[in-house]
C-alpha cells in the first residue's frame, strides 16, 4: 500500500509549512543523488521525498487516500471549473503540459476527471511519481471507468519499464547532474583563463 506524502516525510497531517520544510530538508541531505553517487536505492528515495513535498507544498496531498480509504472530493464544478477543464484538455492535445498543470492547480474541487487529467500532464511533463498517485486518484474515485484504468495501467507499466531499462543498461541518471556541474567548472576556468588573465 502506497504510503502518504506525510509519512514519505515522516511528518503529521496537521505539520506546520515550517516543521515540513525541515523534514524535507532533512530527508533531502540525506538521500540527496550527488551525496550518494550511484546508490539507486538513495535515488527513489530522494524521487518519493520530492513527490511527497511537491504535493504538499501544492494542495494535492490527500490524506485519506493512502490508508485504502479515500476523499471522493464530492462537490461541483463551477461553471468557470467546467471552462478551465476544457483548457486543461487543450493543453495536453497541444502538447502544453505546464500550461495545463497550471490551469489545474487553481481548482479547489478535485473530482476524477481533474485527476486522470492531471495524471496525463504530469506523466508528459516527466513528474512521473506524481503521475502514477493521480492516475490511481483517478481509479479510486471511479473504479469503473476504463479510460482511468488504462491511463494508469499505462503510467504504472511505463516505469516499471524505464527502472528496467535503466539497470540493464547501467544508466546511471543521478551522477549526471555531478558530470554536468563538473563540466560547467571546467568550461568556466577555460572562459576565465582565457579572458580574464590577458
Amino acid at each position: 500500500m502506497a504510503k502518504s506524502p506525510y509519512e514519505v516525510l515522516g511528518v503529521s497531517p496537521g505539520a506546520t509549512k515550517d516543521e515540513i520544510t525541515k523534514a524535507y530538508r532533512k530527508l533531502a541531505k540525506k538521500y540527496h543523488p550527488d551525496l550518494n553517487p550511484g546508490d539507486q536505492t538513495a535515488a527513489r528515495r530522494m524521487s518519493e521525498i520530492n513527490a511527497a513535498y511537491e504535493e504538499i507544498k501544492t494542495g494535492t496531498a490527500d490524506h485519506a487516500g493512502y490508508d485504502g480509504e479515500y476523499d471522493a472530493h464530492f462537490g461541483q464544478y463551477s461553471r468557470d471549473d467546467i471552462v478551465k477543464l476544457s483548457m486543461v484538455k487543450k493543453y495536453i492535445l497541444g502538447q502544453q503540459y505546464a500550461d495545463a498543470l497550471f490551469v489545474l492547480d487553481s481548482f479547489t474541487v478535485r473530482r476524477a476527471d481533474w485527476y486522470h487529467l492531471s495524471a496525463i500532464a504530469n506523466f508528459n511533463a516527466g513528474n512521473s511519481i506524481t503521475a502514477l498517485r493521480h492516475a490511481r486518484q483517478a481509479v479510486r474515485l471511479e473504479p469503473e471507468n476504463p479510460e482511468y484504468r488504462e491511463t494508469y495501467s499505462e503510467i504504472a507499466s511505463a516505469g516499471a519499464e524505464y527502472g528496467s531499462w535503466q539497470e540493464a543498461n547501467g544508466v546511471d541518471i543521478n551522477g549526471l547532474g555531478q558530470y554536468c556541474s563538473s563540466l560547467f567548472a571546467c568550461m568556466l576556468l577555460c572562459y576565465c583563463t582565457a579572458n580574464c588573465c590577458n
